[in-house]
Formats: C-alpha cells, sequence, structure tokens
C-alpha cells in the first residue's frame, strides 16, 4: 500500500511537471506571437482613412488572445476595484504624473540631439468627428492601456520570472520590448515609452495589480490624446 501511495505521488508530481512546462511553453509562445502582432500592427498607418477601425480590432484580437492564455475568471478579470484602495490610487497617480512630466523632458532632448526630426515617421491623424474623438478618447484608450499591460507586464513578467531572470532583467527587457513597440513614431515617443515602461513594472510589482499600470497609461494616454 506504502509503495502504491508513493508510485501514486510521483505520477501526479510528474504530471503537474508536465503541465507547467507546457504552460510555460504556451505563454512564451504566446509572447512571441503578441510581439509580433504589435509589430505588425504597424501596417495600419499604410491606410490613413482605416488607422483608427484597424487600430481597435487589433486591440481587441490580442486582448482575447491573452484572455485564451489566461482563462481569466470574473474575479479576476474584474479586480478593478483594487485601485479603489489608497495606496493604489497614490501609486496610479504617482506613475501617470512621472509619465506625463518625463515626456516633455525628453522631447527637449531629443530635439537638442535630432533637431531636424530625421527620427519622426508615423502618427495618428487627428479626428475632427466628435463622436469618434469621444469614442478614441474612452474605448480606444482603454483598449490600448490593456492590450499593452496584459504583453508587456503581466506576460512578458510571467514568461521572464519562468526563465528565472532577475528583476533588474525584468525591468530592462520588458521596457526595451515596450520602447521597440513605439520605434514607428519617433526618437521621442520611442525613449518615452522606455521610460514609462520603467514605471509601469515599478507599480505593477508594488500594488501586485495590473489594473494600476492600466490606470496610470490610461490616464497618461488621455492628457496626450486629449488634453496635450
Amino acid at each position: 500500500m506504502h509503495r502504491y501511495n508513493e508510485e501514486r505521488r510521483y505520477e501526479l508530481e510528474e504530471m503537474e511537471r508536465v503541465q507547467l512546462e507546457t504552460l510555460r511553453k504556451n505563454k512564451l509562445a504566446a509572447l512571441i506571437l503578441l510581439l509580433a502582432i504589435g509589430h505588425v500592427h504597424w501596417i495600419k498607418f499604410e491606410f490613413p482613412a482605416l488607422v483608427y477601425p484597424l487600430d481597435y480590432v487589433g486591440r481587441i484580437v490580442i486582448i482575447a488572445l491573452c484572455y485564451y492564455v489566461y482563462q481569466f475568471c470574473i474575479g479576476q478579470f474584474l479586480g478593478w476595484r483594487r485601485l479603489l484602495t489608497w495606496r493604489n490610487t497614490w501609486l496610479t497617480g504617482f506613475a501617470a504624473a512621472v509619465i506625463l512630466i518625463s515626456f516633455p523632458i525628453i522631447d527637449i532632448v531629443i530635439h537638442l540631439i535630432d533637431s531636424s526630426g530625421i527620427w519622426r515617421w508615423r502618427s495618428f491623424p487627428r479626428i475632427d468627428d466628435p463622436y469618434l474623438k469621444a469614442f478614441d478618447l474612452t474605448i480606444g484608450l482603454a483598449l490600448v492601456a490593456l492590450s499593452e499591460e496584459l504583453v508587456y507586464r503581466k506576460l512578458m513578467v510571467d514568461v521572464l520570472a519562468r526563465w528565472q531572470f532577475r528583476p533588474a532583467s525584468i525591468y530592462i527587457i520588458s521596457s526595451l520590448l515596450f520602447a521597440a513597440l513605439h520605434v514607428y513614431q519617433s526618437a521621442g515617443s520611442t525613449t518615452g515609452a522606455f521610460v514609462a515602461g520603467l514605471i509601469l513594472m515599478y507599480v505593477y510589482q508594488k500594488s501586485s495589480t495590473l489594473w494600476v499600470p492600466i490606470a496610470a497609461h490610461y490616464v497618461a494616454n488621455l492628457y496626450f490624446f486629449g488634453i496635450g
């Protein structure tokens, strides 16, 4: 009987090990796929009249794939209530404020280095339709923040941590890849995205909830694309 229990325990441990290995491989494959989709997604600028619809569709595809990878339950997905704590509210405001302050400084430095603006390729066209503008500043920017934080914070941390990367390496690698996503826009956007990636990763780790960097990301983008 004792021997049977030992064999059964070994089988269960082996099954768990195989499941974890499969999960790790799936997440790594998912990360590679989502990074590729993010970069291919920039082809939307080749169709000026469809930039925004294509952007929304791309974001929804990314979110749907992340949902498939994680199979979020309702309780996990509606964890936004954790934003209402004093500490997480402070972290959200802190992250958004630092990002907003850092971007003008980065723009000034980049302008001094590249005054001709050679590295300035793509930008989102101005929206004149007030209804589309309202949709973009609400649903559109929410899709941006949610899709990018799922990939460049949550999934990135899960994959790199499973491969035993040190925390400092996770910060640098995730922020570099996040910056690479913006390389098609300008030197300022790319550099700013790297700094923002570091800040968003910091508040993600401190708050232990993805909703803090999502909220900070949304607030910063709301200023850049709305007020700013």
